[in-house]
């Protein structure tokens, strides 16, 4: 575990002896204002701006350097330094909606790369673990769009590296929820997770309103474990019966992520295992909502090709003939490698060449 700014803060108000609400102004400056640079707190003493910046040994606020960005048709993909040097993806979504201008959705990351090994994932295989973020770098790409003046609706943890592999992620979304930090609902998060058990367990009991959305891609222990390495320690059956007790004790819907690749996963005896799948929760399979995903390229290594359209079409047709909710999901980013799987593996290889 890290100390996040927060932890180092609280040591350095109860060394002087401070009253309780100071933290409440230094977090209300952190959180909610555009300033960048903690000696900019001028609602604390002098003194106490200079400790802390002595303490966390920087000035600035946020944990992240902006290094590079480029956009795509409703997509801004923006890759952030860490102070070791390291580099991290975050995707910016804009959706046209009916009743409002646009809703702005965040990609955000866990981890400098992911250690899951997912055959299909160029991130996994071309980046492969570099560490887990801390508290504070995943809470700073959200900050660094609140400093910019960029409202974000929501937040999905389905970036680089698996969120429930990293110890620093629960406290990080403490901080984005509390109301005395950064403050966004609940409702506003979705976690994105290869099918970590103990993570979905702690996420059903201390965050019940924040959506889950399972990368579930392959509806057989066989075909899943051949291209999943997860599913070595969580087997599906172990898998779908977390998911079960999430449904029971939250009545919130679960999205299940399902790539489409040619010849692999695609064919209608697949689409009646993930009938089969959802019918196994019964009275709840209602909350159920399958989205399939069109694969994304982003290596000339990869043998995965993505299926096609027709075939994407058929398999949505044989889900929902047999009263299964799904959605052929809208493509964000591929022409600029910012698409599900792509995330940094275009940096990582031309700076290797």
């Amino acid at each position: 575990m890290n100390n996040s700014r927060i932890d180092v803060i609280k040591k350095v108000l109860e060394k002087n002896s401070e009253p309780a609400y100071r933290l409440s102004q230094v977090c209300s400056f952190i959180f909610k204002e555009p300033f960048k640079n903690y000696s900019d707190i001028f609602s604390i003493p002098k003194y106490l701006r200079e400790d802390i910046v002595k303490e966390l040994g920087t000035d600035e606020i946020l944990t992240l350097k902006k290094l590079h960005e480029v956009s795509g048709e409703q997509v801004r993909k923006y890759l952030f330094s860490t102070k070791d040097g390291e580099r991290i993806e975050s995707v910016l979504m804009f959706y046209h909606l009916k009743h409002q201008d646009h809703h702005t959705s965040l990609c955000v990351s866990t981890q400098v790369g992911c250690a899951m090994g997912c055959k299909f994932c160029t991130t996994g295989n071309l980046v492969g673990f570099k560490r887990n973020l801390s508290t504070d770098e995943i809470v700073d790409q959200i900050l660094f769009f609140k400093k910019e003046g960029v409202d974000i609706d929501s937040v999905f943890f389905s970036g680089m590296g698996e969120p429930f592999a990293n110890p620093n992620f629960f406290e990080a979304l403490n901080i984005l929820i509390g109301k005395d930090y950064f403050g966004m609902a609940s409702r506003k998060f979705s976690v994105s997770t290869v099918g970590m058990v103990p993570g979905i367990e702690r996420l059903t009991k201390e965050f019940p309103q924040v959506n889950l959305a399972l990368s579930l891609h392959f509806p057989t222990d066989e075909l899943r474990l051949k291209n999943m390495p997860v599913n070595k320690a969580y087997p599906l059956e172990k898998v779908l019966d977390s998911l079960k007790n999430h449904v029971i004790k939250t009545k919130r819907k679960v999205f299940l992520a399902y790539v489409m690749l040619q010849g692999i996963n695609d064919s209608l005896e697949y689409a009646n295992e993930l009938v089969k799948i959802i019918k196994t929760q019964k009275n709840n399979a209602y909350l159920f909502h399958v989205n399939l995903i069109e694969f994304h390229k982003g290596s000339p290594r990869e043998v995965f090709e993505c299926s096609t359209k027709e075939q994407i079409n058929l398999f949505k047709d044989y889900l929902e003939k047999h009263g299964v909710s799904v959605t052929i999901r809208k493509n964000f980013g591929e022409e600029i490698e910012a698409a599900c799987g792509q995330l940094y593996a275009q940096y990582t290889t031309s700076i290797a060449s």
